[in-house]
């Protein structure tokens, strides 16, 4: 094992963005926050957007910040970020228009209506993705249906995190992870589905050509260097999709197979395997297959996640009350009374921006109980994940015919000290929690391992476990905890 290789990793999430430096000492990985930045979604006319041009610049001033306070030793850098979302760019190389939201409304029955140009299955043994509306083969039929003009004129589609490795330097490509997600991609064949593309009648030529995690992709170009006063780097391709270099840094033994929750604005609720599952009830069960680094396949289905309680809370914040997660989610934690009382995290409803508090208190009355107050509503969401977690991981149980002994939560929401144990509770296995930023890490990992400075995805592993603070939860209750999760089912099953 080498050391030293400084590495930056660019981590953008659906809420804000994160820069890290790391760096490799005696064994251990050291991560230094260096730059963040806010992110949101940009209503206009009602169409929703990212704010594309803002998060390039705050990527060029983070790198700029923390060449600066290396003292010019960063020698990579990489991008990861949502999935889904592209940029379409002329014949000119000129983007055109500013990139839409995964959320906006556009996409709206374009599911079901897509399953008349090819027949679900047919996608699905192809593709083998979950069907679900924010999914990029949705948005570009309802571009041609709404804005026909637009794909007429694109020559190329990069997705996010690909264009702004390009605009900072790096050649023009798709990386296999989130090329994957984006339900044009056949896992199978291992390329752009051509029978799919010609059925939705997309245009071929836009596609990229693929690249994988680990490769070298450019480096920072000079006309950034000289604008940032700052050395180059070397950039490189990781796992674009942000929940494959999340899963990098899951600190399980790399010769298993094991379950995992990437937790943050969105809940994936996975396993990661060693092969894909395309059969028709895995369909039926909502579950995707989705390309991880080093071909790892990531057997996954998402789950809303901690988008609910965020929207609550940035309307609460709007009407003056400062709240904050951690404080709501301890005051949650202590009440009772509406401890048998869910909704499904995954309505409708809750997928678009909204008065997410409203949405949440009609959809509890529904259930014949009336929220006394905000943290009831916290209390209420947060068990309703915890059982859509134990639903899902049932689900894996069932269709891979194995028992795992422990699940691993990763990312931001595994902070969330209540959620955890809750989860624990209600799965009857231990929940062990950490890296809370293990998508910048796993970004860094990956770099490592391009760079020659680790050997493999076992190594990579072996380091983030010997370097990151693992807190495990052990279920508590269980009888209870089963009655409870017995009424959920109950619950949902009727709505």
């Amino acid at each position: 094992m080498k050391t030293n290789g400084l590495a930056l990793a660019v981590d953008l999430g659906a809420s804000g963005g994160k820069l890290f430096v790391g760096e490799l000492k005696d064994g251990k990985a050291e991560i230094y926050p260096v730059h963040k930045f806010k992110n949101k979604i940009v209503l206009a006319q009602g169409k929703a957007y990212w704010d594309f041009l803002r998060i390039f610049d705050e990527i060029k001033m983070g790198y700029a910040h923390a060449q600066r306070e290396f003292d010019g030793r960063i020698t990579s850098l990489a991008i990861d970020s949502w999935c889904n979302d592209y940029a379409l760019l002329s014949e000119h190389g000129t983007m055109i228009g500013s990139p839409r939201n995964y959320r906006d409304s556009r996409t709206f029955g374009w599911v079901e209506r897509s399953f008349g140009l090819m027949p679900q299955y047919e996608v699905y043994r192809r593709t083998g993705q979950q069907f679900q509306r924010f999914e990029t083969s949705y948005h570009l039929l309802a571009e041609k249906e709404q804005d026909p003009d637009i794909l007429g004129i694109a020559k190329e589609l990069i997705f996010i995190p690909d264009y702004l490795a390009h605009l900072l330097g790096a050649k023009k490509y798709s990386e296999y992870t989130i090329a994957s997600v984006s339900n044009l991609y056949n896992l199978v064949r291992n390329e752009w589905d051509r029978e799919i593309l010609d059925a939705y009648g997309l245009p071929q030529k836009i596609f990229m050509p693929i690249v994988y995690a680990g490769e070298k992709v450019g480096e920072i170009a000079k006309d950034v260097t000289d604008e940032l006063q700052t050395p180059s780097a070397e950039i490189y391709a990781v796992g674009s999709h942000d929940t494959a270099s999340a899963v990098v840094a899951a600190p399980a033994a790399d010769d298993e197979e094991f379950l995992f929750i990437s937790s943050g604005t969105w809940s994936l609720v996975g396993a990661e395997l060693r092969h894909p599952i395309m059969t028709e009830e895995s369909m039926r069960l909502g579950f995707g297959n989705e390309g991880g680094v080093m071909r790892r396949n990531r057997f996954i289905c998402n789950v809303m996640g901690l988008w609910i309680l965020q929207e609550c809370v940035r309307m609460w914040n709007l009407q003056g009350k400062a709240y904050d997660f951690a404080g709501l989610a301890e005051e949650a934690s202590k009440i009772v009374g509406c401890d048998m009382v869910f909704i499904d995290p995954d309505d409708e409803r809750l997928f678009e921006p909204a008065n997410m508090p409203e949405v949440v208190a009609q959809m509890i009355k529904e259930k014949g109980y009336t929220p006394r107050s905000d943290i009831e509503i916290v209390r209420i969401v947060t068990q309703s994940l915890a059982c859509k977690y134990r639903y899902v991981v049932d689900n894996i149980e069932y269709l891979t015919g194995k028992k795992f002994p422990c699940l691993h939560i990763i990312g931001g929401g595994s902070q969330n000290v209540f959620l955890n144990q809750l989860t624990a509770n209600y799965l009857h296995k231990p929940v062990k929690t950490g890296p809370a930023d293990a998508t910048g890490i796993g970004n860094i990992l990956t770099q490592w391992i391009g760079r020659g400075i680790l050997k493999d995805l076992k190594e990579a592993r072996e380091i983030c476990a010997a370097s990151c603070d693992i807190r495990t939860y052990q279920p508590v209750g269980d009888e209870a905890f089963e009655r409870h999760y017995q009424k959920f089912l109950k619950d949902i099953k009727k709505a």
